[in-house]
């Protein structure tokens, strides 16, 4: 996988990300490619420009439940954010 500069700020919970990485592909994010937040485990979708992102439609996150990649990289974002969220209990920066 590769990581590209980027600009992108979640539609969900509003975190700037300044960097990118392809799961799926390779060269920057197009038009209707899909991006997972590191923050908040949300899906957006890259818009028309190739520079922002956006909530996805009714039809997109259709999409999103019933393509098994999509699940698989849901899934290990929710484990990643566990262990996260222990390792900060662990240590008391988590409340």
């Amino acid at each position: 996988m590769t990581s590209y500069r980027t600009n992108f700020r979640c539609p969900w919970c509003e975190v700037q990300h300044e960097l990118t990485t392809h799961a799926f592909g390779k060269g920057l994010p197009t038009r209707g490619d899909y991006s997972l937040c590191f923050s908040c485990g949300e899906w957006a979708v890259v818009t028309g420009s190739g520079k922002n992102l956006r909530k996805p439609t009714d039809n997109e996150l259709v999409k999103v439940v019933t393509t098994p990649e999509f699940r698989l990289a849901r899934e290990a974002w929710i484990q990643m954010d566990l262990m996260r969220k222990l390792t900060k209990t662990a240590f008391g920066q988590y409340k």
